[in-house]
């Protein structure tokens, strides 16, 4: 027999193979339950997430988390500076497994869980496989989902608590039971331990049922709630609030007219743009005359989510800029509206399947571009390792202070070595600055990041990117120390150029700190006129800080150059001669009058 013949045969068997496997596999679909071919579309999904986590590098938000309780002298804690603390627990649980995949495999295993929960929430009695399909076709069609469905971000959480509150809700309107009750509150309490605005969540479920207000056992879910995050409470009490006020006060920067405007951009985003229209007739058609009250009252509350935190949303960037993640709770309740919409009405299917498609392929060839990582992809999530080697080269047995927040702690997951982050005046605090990582470093000689600094040198990186530092080679930990006017009447109103205040500096280290010439220590009062900052030194102030005490110093300073007259913020802080100093003090509101 000739060798082509052989060849021939064996194309047949393989053709033939191939088809009794597509039957089989075609035989076993028509077999599967809809439930049973949503969970197979999600348990693939999954396995794509966990490729991508495993492929692309942590985002700096994900380090920073996984920094918060496994790194140096983090630990899990009833809260941090910029969230609740459920989102270091999730890292925590699996951050020991290595890798980015370790760092995210909690969050990431939430996202088939909660899609299946919504399912299980949303379906029709009589549920087909279609409309299994389309389920999960609507929702690998939304960049939210995308993105959020392997990053190790708060988000995730959110968006689990938030379904399992639906769930639970939906079930305390058909039928209200204690058992429910106490499970709802459970839920809202876990859905406030995610993120402070899973509160919306709650609050437009309410409102759009003013009926069940009547219930007692709402206002003992409500107590459930409310007891098990007083835990929570008393540490936001302990750290003087300080995460509801950066959210409400510090992080706004005042009204900006593209702010508004960008509310509606990043919601149709990350809601998939070429699903607007239909998204629209979901949101705004009429309750069909024979549905039944349970799911006109779902729907009702869908409306009310969706349409409220966008408003909520819109009124708050009327002080400052909004991000697109926020409004991740009326994306799910686009999802609802439009996934009934899809099994219940007669809808331009042909339009439908041509938008998902092409959801579809760009969002598979944008994962395997992201996955490959080519040398020309710049951005947080890729050349990690390349940039904080050769950082760590740099530096050799030193340990390295950075000024940004994530920096320090992707630089110690990538390389292992000891680091730091200081705040400073013209960035808002960050939990670094409840923490003393640098307290090892008294002493020894250290690497600082310093940019915009003439003296500074500068190391180019892989991506291009600039590392600007400075050798400190006695190194002295400021960032705890907290100053406080005296009398903060004294510089309620300035007339004069220069001027006095007593600040009382409390030293929690377990070293005194001085001025002297050879490290350069001084008082610093920074000036604040419409977010831009401008720091003034003092000249040569006498200054001893007595370990663990508190010290009344009086300081002479000068007020800037060119300073505008009119009001202004006005903090104070210790400033060491290499690096950025942070601001220690609160700011005091102030004004400069003419004489």
């Amino acid at each position: 027999m000739s060798e082509s013949s052989c060849d021939n045969k064996l194309l047949v068997v393989l053709s033939s193979s191939i088809a009794d496997i597509e039957r089989t596999l075609r035989s076993r679909l028509r077999t599967l339950s809809p439930d049973g071919l949503l969970l197979l579309l999600l348990g693939a999904w999954t396995l794509l997430n966990m490729v991508q986590a495993t492929l692309t590098g942590l985002a700096n938000d994900e380090a920073y988390y996984w920094a918060w309780a496994c790194y140096g002298d983090g630990r899990l804690d009833w809260g941090y500076y910029d969230h609740p603390p459920m989102v270091a627990l999730l890292v925590w649980l699996t951050a020991p497994l290595g890798g980015t995949l370790g760092v995210r495999l909690a969050t990431l295993l939430l996202q088939p869980l909660y899609l299946w929960l919504f399912w299980r929430t949303l379906r029709p009695d009589h549920a087909t496989r279609r409309q299994a399909l389309l389920y999960a076709a609507l929702c690998f069609a939304l960049p939210a989902l995308q993105l959020y469905g392997f990053l190790a971000l708060p988000d995730a959480p959110l968006m689990f608590f938030s379904v399992l509150f639906l769930y639970l809700y939906k079930r305390f309107l058909q039928r209200q039971t204690t058992t429910t009750a106490l499970l709802m509150g459970v839920s809202m309490a876990l859905l406030a331990y995610s993120k402070y605005h899973g509160a919306l969540v709650v609050a437009f479920a309410l409102l759009s049922n003013p009926r069940l207000w009547r219930s007692w056992r709402l206002y003992m879910a409500g107590g459930v709630a409310l007891l098990l995050f007083l835990p929570h409470l008393v540490w936001q009490y302990q750290h003087d609030w300080c995460s509801f006020v950066y959210h409400l006060s510090s992080r706004h920067k005042g009204f900006e007219i593209a702010n508004p405007l960008m509310v509606f951009v990043n919601l149709i985003l990350i809601a998939n743009p070429l699903l607007v229209w239909h998204y629209t007739r979901a949101l705004f058609r009429r309750p069909s005359p024979h549905s039944d009250t349970l799911r006109d009252d779902y729907l009702r509350t869908m409306r009310w989510i969706a349409c409220g935190v966008v408003l909520f949303f819109l009124v708050a960037s009327l002080r400052g800029s909004t991000q697109a993640q926020w409004l991740l709770p009326a994306v799910i309740a686009l999802v609802a509206l439009l996934a009934d919409y899809m099994w219940h009405n007669d809808i331009p299917r042909r339009y439908l399947t041509a938008a998902l498609c092409t959801s579809a392929v760009l969002f598979i060839a944008a994962r395997i571009v992201t996955m490959v990582a080519p040398d020309w992809l710049k951005g947080e999530f890729w050349h990690n390792e390349e940039k904080y080697t050769q950082i760590a080269t740099l530096a050799a047995d030193r340990p390295v202070v950075f000024t940004g927040y994530s920096s320090a702690a992707k630089y110690a997951f990538y390389t292992g070595k000891a680091c730091s982050s200081t705040p400073v005046f013209y960035d808002h605090p960050s939990q670094w600055s409840f923490r003393n990582d640098d307290a090892s470093f008294y002493g020894h000689e250290v690497v600082v990041e310093q940019s915009e600094c003439s003296l500074s040198d500068t190391l180019v990186l892989c991506d291009g990117t600039t590392f600007e530092y400075r050798l400190a080679p006695w190194y002295r930990p400021t960032a705890l120390v907290r100053l406080a006017a005296v009398a903060p009447q004294s510089v309620a109103q300035l007339t004069d150029t220069a001027f006095d205040v007593q600040l009382a500096c409390y030293n929690p280290y377990p070293y005194d700190l001085d001025y002297n010439d050879a490290d350069s220590l001084r008082l610093t009062a920074i000036f604040r006129i419409s977010q831009r900052q401008q720091p003034t030194s003092l000249s040569t102030t006498p200054l001893h800080l007595t370990a663990g005490d508190t010290t009344i110093v009086t300081a002479h300073f000068v007020v800037p150059h060119g300073m505008p007259y009119g009001t202004f913020e006005l903090g104070f802080c210790l400033q060491p001669l290499v690096g950025w100093p942070p601001t220690q003090s609160a700011m005091l509101k102030a004004e400069y009058l003419r004489k």
